[in-house]
């Protein structure tokens, strides 16, 4: 999805049809929750990781990076994102302090 949305085209069908972009919103922020919640993290944890392919950084690198790509490509879906019911703003500043501070290499 990360490749599809690097291009203007592909982005835009899914983050400016209202009932995609919604969705595919509400899911952005529920891999962000995932992914940064100290609870949620818990149950994200597996033994042999790189045996499993299991990256969570690179898997928090590119949400955020979806993310930015549906944001500038189609302007409209920061207002869908923001409408979403289970964003959580302290959640994006928790992802963004994670991503400097701890995803430098992905």
């Amino acid at each position: 999805l990360l490749f599809l949305t690097d291009e203007a085209g592909v982005c835009s069908a899914f983050a400016s049809h209202p009932s995609r972009a919604s969705k595919l919103a509400a899911m952005l922020v529920e891999f962000l929750r995932k992914l940064c919640d100290v609870k949620a993290r818990e149950g994200l944890r597996v033994d042999q990781p790189d045996k499993l392919g299991w990256h969570p950084k690179k898997m928090l690198s590119d949400t955020a990076q979806l993310l930015l790509h549906a944001a500038s490509r189609v302007p409209a879906f920061v207002q869908t994102l923001a409408a979403c019911d289970n964003l959580d703003v302290p959640l994006l500043h928790t992802a963004a302090d994670i991503l400097e501070h701890k995803c430098k290499d992905h």
